[in-house]
């Protein structure tokens, strides 16, 4: 297949745009900055601007659209929803008008985790356990609400031009086990009891995305999955943290082909 990339600079679509070459694909990487990688094709574009996407699209079998505003900080909540909701409007567009049957849309947990809380704002009510892709929205921040417009508008796409779509609410993802003690721990503290303690080895992302594009086009659906893999219990705060929250989990996601890697699978890091 030749697929296609956006956002493939970042933290986890580096790592996806590897694992899909190593798989023998041809991927086209497109991003407002890029650093090489091996077998990728790499493009700069501002997705950001309604011609941007256009000329990446030629002979592409699939999308995977990461390109977003990553975090609810950084920037101001009105530059983040409309610069995040032009992307996804001018990729989904641009798709649809080239014929591309075949859609993934990089989503996030917090689409229906009600975390993590902008400071000073009213408490959101907590979600409803345990988290999945057919959670109801339960936007906090900025960051989002742009991702439940996200997926909004990949169904009404979807649906509009018979495309197999999937919307993946993306939890924390995780590069490797250096310091993830402590960036647990942390995340016990604060907003990980919310997102059902939820997490992604990046190592992953290629062979979820090529589950999820297995076999022929043309079954014309909409999906959206919240992949996880099973809580850190092997650290001691995490432990403690599922004791204090018991319900707050993620329901399995079942993916033919696919299986997320445990924590005590994680590749040792190099010395």
């Amino acid at each position: 297949m030749k697929l296609l990339v956006t956002g493939g600079a970042g933290k986890a679509g580096r790592v996806l745009c590897a694992g899909l070459v190593a798989a023998g694909h041809g991927v086209v990487c497109v991003d407002r900055g890029l650093r090489r990688q091996p077998g990728v094709d790499g493009r700069v574009a501002d997705l950001r601007v309604r011609e941007a996407i256009y000329p990446h699209l030629d002979g592409v079998d699939a999308v995977v659209h990461l390109a977003n505003h990553a975090m609810a900080f950084g920037t101001d909540a009105q530059t983040l929803v409309a610069e995040n909701t032009a992307m996804n409007v001018h990729v989904f567009q641009a798709a649809a008008e080239a014929g591309v049957r075949r859609v993934i849309f990089g989503s996030s947990v917090q689409a229906a985790s009600g975390a993590p809380l902008a400071k000073g704002a009213v408490p959101a009510p907590l979600p409803v356990y345990p988290l999945g892709g057919d959670s109801a929205p339960l936007p906090a921040n900025a960051y989002a609400l742009s991702k439940v417009m996200g997926e909004t508008m990949l169904r009404h796409y979807a649906e509009r031009h018979a495309w197999d779509a999937v919307a993946l609410r993306l939890p924390y993802l995780v590069e490797g086990v250096r310091g993830l003690a402590r960036q647990a721990a942390g995340m016990c503290a604060d907003t990980w009891p919310r997102e059902g303690f939820s997490w992604l080895w990046t190592g992953d992302l290629a062979g979820l995305v090529l589950a999820l594009l297995d076999g022929p086009a043309g079954e014309a659906r909409y999906r959206c999955l919240l992949p996880s893999a099973p809580p850190m219990e092997a650290f001691p705060e995490v432990r403690a943290a599922l004791a204090a929250h018991p319900v707050a989990r993620v329901a399995r996601c079942y993916i033919p082909g696919w299986s997320p890697t445990p924590l005590e699978s994680l590749p040792a890091p190099e010395a």
